[in-house]
């Protein structure tokens, strides 16, 4: 898995770092679920605006779209 989390896009490495963890968090989770395949995850600027549970629900989503 990749992550791409642009210091343009979010500033501050507090910020950056929080997202990182959600992402790999919900990845470890889930990986015994997803198929066998490279995932490159890049985080955009309006991320900052959702709660974690939001931002939960949202990668839970997109992992769900590649199930075996």
């Amino acid at each position: 898995m990749g992550l791409s989390i642009p210091r343009k896009n979010i500033k501050y490495a507090h910020n950056r770092n929080l997202i990182k963890r959600l992402v790999r968090e919900t990845f470890r989770l889930m990986q015994y679920k997803l198929l066998c395949m490279d995932f490159v995850v890049i985080a955009k600027k309006n991320i900052l605006y959702l709660n974690n549970k939001n931002i939960i629900d949202m990668l839970n989503s997109l992992w769900a779209n590649y199930y075996r």
